[in-house]
């Protein structure tokens, strides 16, 4: 009798574990990952990004960045120096108004939907209303931008006073659950092509967020959440290839100065790491010549190769530097500068 009763239990925890089993496949069958191609890597990577967002706060609810970006801190490549990210992802599916306060310096929040398409921003003083339908998505992404050109304590008051008023909290869950590898190997492809980008077709309120638009791509994977040109541009160029003393002069960008506008230098290493403390110049504390054109020098560190003023040093033979314009009064100008911009050299 107690031999029946235990080979009964027996069996019975065996159809149990098989039953277990079964469950376990199915839900491994439901949850495979699904590969990433070029028709749906922007919602692979822009689902990534959101996914980290709000593993460091909750929907609706901003991450501030209180501190700048230094040689000892950095974290990612090619940091901008001079400004202060805030980050969000928002549920848009039944409305939200988002709004900045007025200030002394540089402000604005970006938007963008789950595809990394539909551009939208607003600066300081400004105010937005984005549902799903203006949206194109449930939800959206905010990348703001706060200068520190006029003190961290400015900075962080505009930080604290923007505002994401939102009908709904839904919380987000990705569109698949992607393949890390194949996503990976489809943002090495095109980021071997950061060479031929177009700053100002890669990042765009028009643009058409397909695989056969190749600046699309290229953006998407070397510059996420890049502002469109209508907001900023961008231009980069290679140093002399050596750790030596050197110089560019350049006119003065045309940007809305008088509504926060600005532009800024900044020197990498041939990685793309910031190699000094001392690696950028702007437009708030930049030294004009005579006739209100610029001059940057590039030194060796600790040396200024006789300049008084805007000094950038330099300690890797493979420095280059990023030039970034904010808020042009003129894009398809501020377009032509960049792609005009001089070159390096050496002194």
């Amino acid at each position: 009798m107690r031999s029946s009763l235990n080979d009964d239990l027996k069996v019975s925890d065996m159809k149990k574990t098989i039953l277990a089993t079964l469950i376990a496949i199915t839900s491994m069958q439901t949850m495979a990952a699904v590969k990433v191609t070029d028709e749906n890597f922007a919602r692979a990577e822009t689902d990534l990004y959101f996914t980290q967002q709000l593993e460091r706060q909750p929907i609706n609810v901003f991450d501030h960045n209180r501190d700048s970006v230094t040689v000892d801190n950095q974290m990612i490549i090619r940091s901008n120096t001079d400004l202060l990210y805030s980050t969000a992802v928002v549920d848009v599916s039944k409305g939200a108004t988002f709004r900045l306060a007025k200030g002394d310096a540089y402000q604005i929040m970006h938007f963008f939907n789950n595809n990394h398409d539909n551009h939208m921003a607003i600066y300081g003083g400004d105010e937005i209303y984005i549902d799903s339908k203006i949206a194109g998505s449930d939800y959206i992404y905010i990348l703001m931008r706060t200068a520190t050109t006029a003190g961290m304590e400015e900075a962080h008051r505009l930080q604290d006073a923007a505002v994401i008023d939102a009908k709904s909290a839904k919380p987000f869950k990705p569109a698949q659950h992607w393949d890390s590898a194949s996503r990976d190997a489809v943002r090495a492809k095109w980021e071997k092509q950061v060479n031929t980008i177009k700053t100002e077709e890669a990042f765009t309120t028009g643009i058409t967020a397909t695989p056969d638009n190749k600046q699309f791509m290229i953006g998407t994977a070397v510059g996420w959440a890049g502002l469109p040109a209508e907001y900023a541009v961008y231009s980069s160029r290679a140093g002399t290839g050596k750790v030596e003393c050197a110089d560019i002069t350049f006119d003065k960008p045309s940007l809305s100065y008088e509504k926060g506008g600005y532009w800024s230098i900044t020197a990498y290493s041939g990685k793309g790491w910031l190699m000094t403390d001392n690696n950028s110049a702007d437009s708030t504390s930049a030294v004009p010549n005579k006739d209100g054109s610029y001059t940057i020098h590039f030194a060796p560190k600790g040396e200024t190769c006789g300049a008084a003023n805007n000094v950038i040093e330099v300690n890797d033979a493979g420095w280059n530097f990023a030039l970034r314009a904010y808020r042009p009064s003129d894009k398809a100008k501020a377009i032509e500068e960049m792609h005009n911009f001089p070159n390096v050299m050496a002194k």
